[in-house]
């Protein structure tokens, strides 16, 4: 049996890592409105931001396993469906439960995930690969769409018209924006993670020489293999991560930075120059759901005909972090003063 943590305070470090993607988040869905061809450099900045998001999202199940029940999973996942729906209507004006987007991953995963806490680490471990591992498989035997469908709220139009288009199931299993195969292995992952930091009633440091060792493993071994493999590498309307369709080399290359970012944030995780970043990481789901509304009712709107070039880019999106943290902000001031009388 797994001696799974009891505590709910929050891990700053984690909190930190959580803004962290959050900020580049912000970028990534920022895609469509910047003009293409977008350079190397954001595409793989873009990429990070997801690995981080779900990864840490794993780590959440080990940290609040052992306070939780499935009476409690069950209503978060329903909450995360919620949001994922509401975010697919209020920001895309698309019909939900269609494309998989983030939120629907990681609702799914987090009924996975659960179930599968008190599986031994060896065991976890080799469930992690076989996903990693069959994924190419999948997409070779059952195909990979270059965008998955996606339908008008009101009208039913399909938004994108992809010559023999992959159903709705397949988009769950492996085509979809954040399949199953293989992103609920970062979740698993992240499950392994977390029982690291957390378990035997204490939380170990992601630092030291095996630690560096195994970032640096993953990040070489990792990018050798997608450097050989790469993938398509679709550009999705705008969205140009380089994980449609993810690669296993990408998701070891990837899970290498996510370690790596973990290292970063828990160095001086109080400082206050960590504050900003750590606060949007408490408010992950607010700022990621708001964000989406702004990119999808305005920016798309106002700049899908006349994308901006590099420096626009770069001063609407400052501007639109600043922003953002303000709003949160002024949130979090106001549900304080209400809760206080």
């Amino acid at each position: 049996m797994v001696t799974l943590p009891q505590s709910s305070k929050r891990d700053a470090g984690i909190d930190i890592a959580r803004g962290i993607a959050i900020i580049i988040m912000m970028g990534a869905n920022m895609g469509p409105v910047l003009h293409e061809p977008h350079s190397l450099f954001m595409r793989m900045c873009s990429s990070l931001a997801a690995p981080i998001f779900v990864l840490l999202a794993g780590m959440m199940i080990a940290h609040h396993a052992g306070a939780r029940s499935w009476l409690k999973i069950g209503k978060r996942v329903g909450m995360l469906l919620l949001w994922a729906a509401f975010t697919d209507m209020a920001a895309w004006g698309i019909r939900p439960f269609l494309g998989v987007d983030v939120l629907y991953l990681v609702a799914i995963g987090t009924a996975v995930t659960y179930s599968l806490r008190n599986v031994p680490a060896a065991a976890l471990a080799a469930i992690i690969m076989a996903i990693a591992f069959a994924t190419p498989f999948l997409q070779e035997s059952l195909g990979y769409t270059a965008y998955p469908t996606g339908m008008e709220l009101l009208s039913g139009n399909v938004t994108v018209v992809v010559k023999q288009q992959t159903p709705v199931w397949h988009h769950y299993l492996i085509d979809g924006w954040f399949p199953v195969f293989p992103w609920l292995a970062y979740m698993l992952a992240g499950l392994m993670l977390g029982r690291y930091r957390w378990g035997n009633s204490s939380t170990r440091s992601l630092t030291g020489s095996k630690w560096g060792i195994m970032v640096t493993g993953c990040l070489a071994i990792g990018g050798v293999m997608w450097w050989l493999h790469p993938g398509a590498m679709y550009d999705r309307q705008g969205f140009s991560e380089l994980f449609y369709p993810p690669t296993v080399g990408f998701f070891i290359a990837s899970l290498g930075a996510v370690l790596a970012v973990l290292t970063l944030a828990g160095i001086s995780p109080t400082s206050r120059y960590w504050r900003p970043v750590r606060f949007m990481g408490q408010h992950s789901l607010f700022i990621y759901v708001a964000h989406s509304i702004v990119i999808g009712q305005f920016f798309v709107k106002w700049w899908q005909n006349a994308p901006l070039d590099k420096e626009p880019f770069l001063l609407v999106y400052s501007l639109f972090l600043l922003s953002m943290f303000m709003v949160t902000a002024a949130m979090q001031y106001a549900i304080f003063k209400i809760k206080a009388g």
